[in-house]
């Protein structure tokens, strides 16, 4: 299929990977972090790096990190947000943020809303509009930041808020 990519060929471990997940059952979530240990987290991390700087296969990399949701490019995302790096970068983690957020990563929304950056409180009303449509949230799970939502000044993100109460309203 891709003849000219390279790949390094490796033998999987397979039972250190069920000893490093706890585990020997099987799932979508437990197959996505035994993929994300195969990967490695340096692996990870460098795709995360590559598509803050706008790298031309940015939108491969969301992509499949989209599907993994791996936790390394989470707390990554997470990381640069968090640091002094250019608005530009600290703006495309929390973007990609939002394609491998899970239930956990509400949490952080209330920090990108309490940014200074209004680039970076759209992107993280967007995060928590993409985690009600994607059902991975429920209203009982983030009545504080709707609150917040809701009152704040930025109007995107009372947009977002919008559309996450919809999400919620269908799904109910």
């Amino acid at each position: 299929m891709c003849g000219g990519c390279v790949v390094n060929a490796m033998k999987v471990d397979w039972d250190s990977i069920a000893e490093a997940l706890g585990s020997r059952h099987g799932g979508d979530s437990v197959g996505c972090q035994a993929i994300e240990i195969i990967i490695g987290e340096a692996a990870i991390k460098d795709a995360v790096e590559r598509f803050v700087r706008g790298d031309s296969a940015s939108e491969i990399i969301r992509s499949v990190l989209n599907v993994l949701r791996p936790a390394s490019a989470r707390n990554h995302c997470h990381q640069i947000f968090k640091s002094q790096r250019s608005i530009e970068e600290r703006r495309s983690a929390v973007d990609l943020l939002r394609s491998c957020a899970v239930r956990e990563t509400i949490g952080w929304v209330c920090e990108f809303l309490a940014d200074s950056d209004e680039g970076i409180q759209n992107w993280g009303a967007s995060l928590a509009d993409q985690l009600a449509f994607g059902q991975w949230i429920q209203k009982g799970d983030c009545e504080p930041l709707i609150a917040r939502m809701n009152g704040h000044p930025n109007s995107q993100v009372r947009w977002h808020l919008s559309e996450m109460l919809k999400s919620f309203a269908q799904n109910s």
